[in-house]
């Protein structure tokens, strides 16, 4: 009884997180808005490719941290380490996309390690927009580098629904950045599963995932995938995209 009221009282913290514009998650200048229309936000920021960007995340983020510890409430620390350690694997009702997770879970495909400070930033940048666990967003996000320049330019893409959307806006500006010497580096997007498949994103891109990912590698050079859970990440070499299905 005690740990669902705890749970009832963690839901509705979160819910009631504000919806205005967080903080830049980056010490750099404000972000450059590319759109913002209703939900719909699409910018991005540029600044030094840092070391600590890559280190893996120590720091407190609040959205990620509530995020968390709703998780912990709803399913058990117990169940909830078992998913993230790997000594348990989320299938779904789809056999077809459960090979994807297959590949990734058992180290066949990618590697799954720490979310790390880059990627903690940008999903409690967008949770602390929509909680995660009340109300599932999913962002996207692509990171160029210059390497001449040392620099980073990370594009962000996201609403309040359970899919990114459409970015021709993104993809205009960064074909342009492509042709003044940056490259696409990676691709980041989180996953999030219903309760009746226990939240937890599942370590694997989907079906659509790859062939979207594909393209993006013939088309714009892609080198690596990020898929996170707020928890871990895997981390995936655009060559070993044609390991997976797809559509």
């Amino acid at each position: 009884m005690h740990k669902h009221l705890l749970f009832i009282l963690l839901l509705l913290l979160i819910s009631c997180q504000s919806k205005e514009q967080p903080p830049s998650p980056f010490p750099w200048h404000s972000p450059s808005l590319l759109k913002q229309e209703g939900t719909v936000l699409m910018q991005y920021w540029e600044g030094p490719d840092s070391p600590s960007l890559w280190t893996k995340q120590v720091e407190e983020f609040s959205a990620l941290q509530a995020f968390r510890d709703s998780l912990t409430a709803a399913i058990g620390l117990h169940r909830l380490q078992a998913i993230v350690k790997r000594d348990s694997m989320q299938l779904t009702p789809w056999p077809e996309e459960n090979f994807n997770h297959e590949q990734t879970h058992n180290g066949r495909v990618g590697k799954i390690r720490d979310i790390n400070y880059l990627e903690a930033q940008l999903l409690n940048y967008q949770l602390s927009r929509y909680p995660l666990f009340s109300h599932p967003t999913e962002l996207s996000s692509m990171v160029l580098r210059h390497d001449s320049l040392q620099q980073l330019r990370i594009y962000f893409a996201a609403s309040d629904t359970p899919w990114p959307p459409k970015a021709p806006e993104v993809m205009d500006h960064m074909e342009q950045a492509l042709e003044e010497g940056w490259r696409l580096h990676a691709h980041l997007h989180n996953h999030f599963e219903p309760d009746s498949n226990l939240y937890l994103g599942i370590m694997a891109p989907s079906m659509s995932d790859v062939q979207v990912l594909r393209w993006m590698r013939d088309e714009y050079g892609l080198q690596e995938v990020w898929i996170t859970n707020g928890f871990t990440t895997v981390e995936i070499q655009a060559p070993e995209l044609d390991q997976l299905n797809s559509h």
